[in-house]
């Protein structure tokens, strides 16, 4: 009789094991090929089934990642992730054999080539991110199939051709990210159908025309930044509500003034004939390696800014909001790294950064001929090595309101991150202020190595007066060492005896513009 019932265990653990689901044979060569085919071998080696139960690639932690569902005889992959590993390389077709995928996130890699037509097999996609990558081409039609998306970030490629129409048959889209790419307007009417939008990305495209009057219907929508786009047009009475962030800078967009509280913040500073209600005194300096001094700009920043130095002798100010930024509102950069190309690292080693406008003033200067000394070195985007390489910081500079460069990418010509470069100028003082504008006109990425990595960095500003200065030579001597300004730590500005200099703006003008400084004005 024992023998009977341990026969009968025995056959009962068999029926068991047998029965156990086992992944769908052609979605187990087709995630071989895959891993094949990106060299991922060392970091997802899977030998066995790959829905086993308890598998360590399977945890939402898990990185790569391979997850699936089960019924009672088979199981398909619905999660595959490859995130920030640095693949290369392009997409291979076996990927669009695993047809039950709903969450894809290939985002932060060095992917290239056009999205796959067959993209458009994965009709169960929930979640997908191509994000920060080298992918190029249209959007692919096909796309248009994945009609069950909630999520789509495509930020951050070389994207091209028309704003898709086929954006309007993601009816139950909730997050779209499609900023920093080269995908022209208009903005298709389609895009009405999107109303359980909580989030609208379109930022730093060539997205153009009149913004869509059906962007009113969008009573969910939490987040709209479509800045630096050729837009215009009106936005609906219903966006002034609780808890709505906008970014319109670089539109003609009309927002009838309904503007968030990060917004109305700024209109303290940009507003014309209005002084920032938050101005106060700097303070403190530093002595670089080579023995020059240079004033501490090492003040919090905000949105909408202007800080004096404590002699009056210079002054900072600030605009834009990085929205984005999972660090916050933070308007500074710091490394630990050494910055090679010069004998004087510390002074690159912390920058001051502005998500779109950042202007430093002489106050109270001696008219005459200047040299301006732009201490730069980019400290945040890695080199091209890696996925963190893909990054792009694009700004203009602005000397007494000429711009003396366009588009400057520092890493570009410094010839990587984390060099010391130093661009030097001539510029002439006729009414006693020296203006230093950097400014961001919507250009390069916004999001490697992470969310809000745009806009202009400047280690340091030095100005001296030039060797054919005017007034005495003994005056000049005692002041060439003193003209400097500093960007954080060790960054900042020139300056000389005493003033008072409010900046002016105009509230729908978010290009850069002189400022107007006539000397018998102090306000």
């Amino acid at each position: 009789m024992k023998f009977v019932s341990f026969s009968f265990l025995l056959l009962c653990i068999f029926q068991a094991v047998s029965s156990q689901p086992t992944t769908d044979p052609k979605e187990v060569a087709a995630l071989s090929r895959i891993i094949e085919f990106w060299n991922l071998r060392n970091k997802l080696n899977i030998t066995g089934d790959p829905c086993a139960q308890n598998a360590t690639w399977a945890p939402e932690t898990a990185n790569p990642r391979v997850s699936c569902s089960c019924d009672a005889t088979i199981c398909h992959i619905i999660h595959l992730k490859v995130y920030a590993l640095d693949v290369s390389g392009e997409i291979p077709i076996e990927l669009f054999d695993l047809k039950e995928l709903m969450d894809l996130n290939l985002g932060q890699n060095v992917l290239g080539g056009p999205i796959p037509a067959e993209i458009g097999q994965l009709s169960k996609m929930q979640y997908l991110s191509f994000s920060s990558n080298n992918f190029n081409g249209p959007l692919p039609p096909q796309l248009g199939n994945l009609t069950s998306l909630q999520q789509l970030w495509a930020s951050d490629n070389q994207f091209t051709g028309k704003f898709p129409e086929f954006i309007g048959t993601f009816t139950e889209l909730r997050d779209l990210r499609l900023q920093g790419t080269s995908l022209e307007g208009p903005i298709p009417s389609s895009l009405r159908n999107l109303d359980k939008l909580d989030s609208l990305i379109l930022r730093n495209s060539r997205i153009s025309g009149q913004i869509p009057d059906e962007i009113g219907t969008f009573l969910k929508l939490q987040l709209l930044d479509v800045s630096f786009n050729p837009l215009f047009g009106k936005l609906p009475l219903n966006f002034a509500r609780v808890g709505l962030s906008m970014n319109l800078v670089g539109t003609s967009i009309d927002s009838n003034s309904l503007l968030d509280s990060q917004a109305s913040g700024l209109l303290q500073c940009v507003r014309q004939d209005s002084e920032c209600s938050n101005s106060k005194p700097l303070s403190s300096s530093q002595t670089s390696a080579s023995g020059i001094e240079y004033d501490d700009e090492s003040e919090i920043l905000g949105a909408a800014s202007l800080y004096t130095s404590s002699n009056n002798e210079w002054a900072v100010s600030n605009a834009g909001n990085f929205i984005s930024n999972p660090n916050g509102p933070v308007y500074t950069a710091r490394t630990e790294s050494q910055i090679i190309g010069t004998l004087d690292s510390e002074l690159y080693k912390t920058a001051r950064v502005s998500a779109s406008s950042l202007r430093y003033y002489g106050l109270g200067m001696e008219n005459g001929k200047y040299t301006v000394e732009l201490h730069f070195a980019e400290i945040e985007m890695g080199d091209p090595y890696s996925w963190r390489g893909l990054g792009r910081r694009l700004f203009d500079v602005y000397i007494q309101g000429d711009r003396v460069l366009r588009d400057f990418n520092v890493q570009a010509e410094a010839g990587g991150s984390k060099r010391a470069l130093v661009k030097t100028f001539e510029a002439s003082v006729n009414n006693t202020v020296m203006d230093v504008h950097f400014f961001w006109a919507g250009k390069g990425t916004c999001c490697i190595p992470y969310q809000g990595t745009y806009g202009p960095q400047v280690s340091a500003i030095r100005v001296s007066q030039a060797s054919d200065g005017f007034g005495s030579g003994k005056r000049d001597k005692k002041r060439a060492g003193k003209i400097a300004w500093v960007a954080v730590g060790c960054a900042a500005a020139a300056v000389i005896m005493t003033s008072v200099f409010y900046l002016w703006w105009t509230k729908n003008s978010p290009t850069h513009m002189r400022i107007h400084t006539d000397s018998s004005r102090k306000g």
